[in-house]
C-alpha cells in the first residue's frame, strides 16, 4: 500500500528578510507602546502591523483588504519564521 503524499508550497521572496529587519528594529514592540497609549491594550497590533508593513512592502500593494489572504496564505513561512502557532490573526482593524 502507498502512501498519498501532499505537497504545499509558498513563495516566500523578501518576506524572511523583511521580517527579520523588523525585529531587529523592535517595530512590534514599539507599536504595541504607542497602541497602549492610546488605549488599545488589550489588541495585539504590534506584530498585525508589523505583517502589514511587510505586506505593503514585500507586494506593493497600499489596499489593506488583501492582507488577511496573504497571512493565510504565507502561514506556514509566518510560523516558522515567527515561532508563532498556526493561529496567525490579523485585526480586523488591519485586514
Amino acid at each position: 500500500m502507498q502512501e498519498e503524499m501532499s505537497l504545499h508550497t509558498e513563495v516566500i521572496d523578501d518576506v524572511v528578510l523583511l521580517i527579520e529587519q523588523i525585529r531587529r528594529m523592535g517595530l512590534p514592540a514599539i507599536l504595541e507602546e504607542v497602541f497602549k497609549g492610546i488605549g488599545w491594550e488589550k489588541i495585539k497590533l504590534g506584530l498585525d502591523t508589523g505583517y502589514l508593513v511587510i505586506y505593503l512592502i514585500s507586494e506593493g500593494d497600499h489596499r489593506k483588504l488583501p492582507v488577511r489572504a496573504w497571512v493565510k496564505g504565507m502561514h506556514n513561512t509566518l510560523e516558522l519564521i515567527t515561532g508563532l502557532r498556526s493561529e496567525i490573526s490579523i485585526s480586523p482593524m488591519i485586514g
